[in-house]
């Protein structure tokens, strides 16, 4: 599959093996090992790639991708042979690709090509394609949105078997390891962490991650870099939750080697070393050849046949897919939409249909293996009343609407208007009785369900999701509030669902879920095939929710103009409701458009086994009569100053601007009608507007990078003119910051006395954003209520403005608090020095209505 670029590298690069090699013996590395310069085949990173001598490029194979950690980074560039062994460079960013022969498979390779010696690398055992990337970040993780190019240019060049696709890394790349397969839990069958970290401010919910089977390795003495996200105890934490997921889920293990430090990635990945080690005995052993536990994972695979039509006439059809994996597994149709049609075979893989009448039919079919992954895919059949031509496609989406409104997903529905009550409940009983009908225990998780003074308590298992169904429902828009009180906030989430099909396994819907464990957010999450995603988050931390005071909870589940409206806020139960939402998101998920559902209670307890309290529920359709919703509280006021930065090339930024800190700033000048700034690497480069004492504002400015993998760029409020800790009255103020660097996301940062703290992060990777391409950002701050309200949002600039906040959260810090303050700009290269340019900025205040 290799062209004749490929056949190029592979002539003029057999000089970087540094001479001729040693003869091996029949069972040790005897393929070709040969590293592959930065874009020189459309490859956006470096690398080393192994081909076993089984590959023949037509073949797919199984493949090893291994992700090195910071004293590996370099250019991925190729500067002359590499020395057996590899030496020790410098490691500063500017090293070549033989610095990443220093861990790992490639070291492996390396010397069992050098030495003939069978046991760093025996072909037979370890028939992989193995690709080692060289990040370039410095002392960072790999860029996911790289990362993910780089995948699919793998997949694209290289003879690959796609179930078996496995990924593993050490130290920073371990910790890239977990961090992309949460960005996209579908690719690999399966992944090794070793030495790697978890940050639970990153890692949102490792649920949807469980389609691929996960092993951490970690010494109990890892503290690596005084850095607490490698400490071992997030890392067991981390498993725990992954095994405690509802099924199904691929296996997840844990091990921990005794008086181990930080470097554990040399004996995992040699077997022969680290199979004989002590480990603790609470977790998993290593009692099996990691390299055959990958290769003993691989992915299912399920194919529907394509989408067709058929007559009313035929009186019944055949839905088919083609099923693959090398386990033994199950298979299961259900219809997801249209009228209603009687399945016959449906753990099949032709199942027989009998429709009920004419319209466009869904059906989806899942796969579940022995190994516990899984796999989903769609069918749809347009059934036509008469003739017709059976063969075509029936076009448009399949998770539309097949004629007719199941729900009133009208898209024309107003969301601010009341309508019909379709179920109330004040939870009013004997003590002891249980919740009233129809509301069922959705799963086993469910320790207790009982009333109690008057209130519904349900308690759940450690680590798993406590459902309580409510079934009988079928509703598209509707608002839901609830009154939630949590024994133990901290440990606790609790959410409640529209659109919900309750199945056991399967279970699919919209909800809000206010957690008060890791996170402390309020969120609205996707489930879609029993996983779960998190659309939007905001930060609660600080509204200082606590156990035992009661919150008032509510969701609105609407169409709106062809997608899914989700929005929802808390408030102490008592007070005046708020007039604006904390989480409101669009989502364009085909399968839950216009979807009619029932409705459900879930709690996660993170530990222990704490009970919640409900009360007086109370859900209405919307859409059919009653009162709008409050407006916005904010309207804009006076302008207070704007800049086009209009001037002449290198002239320096106009009064009243000056450098905050400039010994971090390497330039700060007018270039092509905008303010350019440039850092130092791994530094804050801070300009400041001085001047001014404002506290409810909204800015609007323009922002373009140079590098945005490598940057990241923010606008200040509510400043008080310091920088950090680096000036004798150290900073503070908000900031709203986009990041390309590792996260690629869109923050609210806090800064208080010169420590600055993220409130929330909204994920940018996947959308898009490159370098040289000019966008626009909206940040508001103004006091609502006791809080501060902090909201932002970014689109393409020339685009129109989108009308939902990509971010918006309240903060209690108190020292911020209606506070006034100034403005200020900084930027932040996480490696080089590129630049960023501002433009055309506007500063406005805000007014009440």
């Amino acid at each position: 599959m290799r062209g004749r670029l490929a056949q190029f590298v592979l002539f003029t690069t057999s000089l970087a093996l540094g001479g001729t090699l040693a003869a091996s013996t029949a069972n040790a590395a005897t393929g070709s090992f040969l590293p592959v310069e930065a874009y020189s085949q459309g490859n956006n990173y470096g690398y080393w790639e192994y081909l076993p001598p089984s590959y023949d490029g037509t073949t797919p194979m199984p493949v090893l991708v291994f992700l090195s950690g910071i004293g590996e980074i370099g250019t991925g560039m190729l500067d002359g042979p590499c020395p057996y062994p590899v030496g020790s460079p410098s490691f500063d960013g500017t090293a070549d690709l033989c610095n990443n022969l220093r861990h790992g498979p490639p070291m492996l390779i390396w010397r069992s090509l050098n030495t003939g010696n069978e046991s760093y690398w025996p072909d037979a055992e370890r028939p992989f394609v193995m690709i080692a990337p060289q990040n370039t970040i410095v002392q960072d993780a790999y860029s996911l949105t790289d990362l993910e190019q780089f995948f699919d240019y793998l997949q694209a060049n290289y003879a690959i078997d796609p179930q078996r696709m496995y990924l593993t890394g050490m130290s920073q790349g371990g910790r890239s390891t977990l961090l992309y397969i949460e960005h996209d839990p579908e690719r690999f069958a399966a992944s090794v962490m070793t030495a790697g970290a978890v940050s639970f401010s990153q890692m949102q919910n490792p649920c949807p991650m469980t389609r691929g089977a996960f092993w951490a390795f970690h010494g109990e003495n890892d503290g690596h870099a005084g850095n607490e996200i490698f400490q071992p105890q997030a890392v067991v934490d981390f498993v725990d939750a992954f095994n405690g997921c509802p099924e199904p889920r691929a296996e997840g293990r844990m091990t921990m080697y005794l008086n181990a430090g930080h470097n554990v990635w040399t004996r995992t990945f040699d077997p022969a070393d680290g199979m004989n080690d002590p480990v603790d005995p609470a977790y998993d052993p290593y009692d099996t050849n990691m390299y055959d536990w990958l290769l003993a994972h691989d992915k299912p695979s399920i194919e529907a046949e394509p989408n067709f039509i058929t007559n009313l006439d035929a009186g019944d059809f055949t839905i088919s897919a083609e099923a693959n994996d090398a386990d033994a597994y199950d298979l299961q149709w259900l219809q997801t939409g249209g009228p209603s049609a009687m399945i016959l075979d449906d753990t099949q893989p032709d199942a027989l249909v009998f429709p009920s009448g004419p319209g466009v039919y869904t059906f989806e079919i899942t796969m579940i293996d022995d190994d516990g992954q899984w796999e989903v895919d769609t069918l749809v059949v347009t059934v036509q009343d008469g003739g017709g031509d059976p063969g075509g496609d029936p076009g448009g989406d399949p998770g539309g609407d097949p004629g007719g409104d199941p729900g009133g997903g009208d898209p024309g529905i107003d969301p601010g208007i009341i309508g019909d009550v379709v179920y109330e409940e004040s939870f009013d009983g004997a003590n002891g009785a249980g919740w009233p009908a129809p509301w069922v225990q959705g799963n086993s998780a469910v320790i207790s369900s009982q009333l109690w003074n008057d209130e519904a308590e349900l308690g759940g298992s450690t680590h798993a999701l406590a459902r309580m169904a409510l079934p009988g429902f079928s509703e598209t828009n509707v608002d839901v509030e609830v009154t939630v009180t949590y024994d133990a906030f901290n440990s606790q989430g609790v959410a409640i669902s529209c659109r919900q099909n309750l199945h056991p396994t399967f279970g699919r819907g919209y909800a809000v879920y206010l957690e008060g464990g890791y996170q402390r957010t309020i969120g609205i999450w996707r489930e879609l095939y029993g996983s779960h995603q998190p659309l939007q988050q905001q930060s609660i931390i600080g509204r200082n929710l606590a156990s035992e005071v009661p919150y008032r909870l509510r969701l609105q589940c609407f169409s709106d103009e062809g997608q899914s409206h989700l929005r929802a806020r808390v408030w102490v139960d008592g007070d005046a409701e708020p007039d604006t939402w904390d989480v409101d998101v669009l989502d364009s998920t085909p399968e839950l458009l216009d979807e009619a559902g029932a409705f459900s209670v879930d709690l996660y307890n993170y530990s222990g086994t704490n009970d919640v309290r409900l009360d007086d529920m109370i859900i209405t359709r919307l859409g059919e009569g009653g009162v709008a919703a409050p407006a916005d509280p904010f309207t804009v006021g006076e302008e207070l100053y704007s800049e086009g930065f209009d001037d002449l090339d290198g002239a320096s930024w106009p009064y009243p601007w000056y450098e905050g800190n400039p010994d971090e700033i390497l330039s700060a000048e007018i270039s092509s009608n905008q303010a350019r700034l440039v850092g130092e690497t791994q530094q804050v480069a801070r300009m400041m507007l001085p001047g001014f004492s404002e506290t409810d504002v909204e800015v609007e400015f323009t922002v373009t990078f140079d590098d945005f993998g490598s940057q990241g760029l923010g606008f200040y409020v509510r400043q008080n003119g310091g920088v950090l800790t680096e000036t004798t009255t150290p900073g503070q103020g908000y900031n709203i910051y986009v990041e390309g660097g590792f996260q690629e996301s869109f923050v609210v940062w806090r800064e208080l006395d010169g420590v600055e703290t993220a409130l929330i992060e909204q994920p940018l990777a996947g959308q898009g954003f490159a370098s040289g391409v000019p966008y626009r950002i909206r940040f508001q701050c103004f006091g609502d209520g006791e809080y501060t309200r902090l909201r932002g949002r970014i689109w393409p600039d020339g685009e129109a403005e989108p009308e939902l906040w990509n971010i918006d959260l309240l903060d209690g810090t108190p020292e911020l608090q209606d506070t006034p303050g100034s403005f200020a700009v900084d930027m932040f290269n996480y490696a080089g020095t590129a630049g960023v340019q501002v433009d055309d900025l506007v500063i406005t205040r805000l007014y009440p209505y």
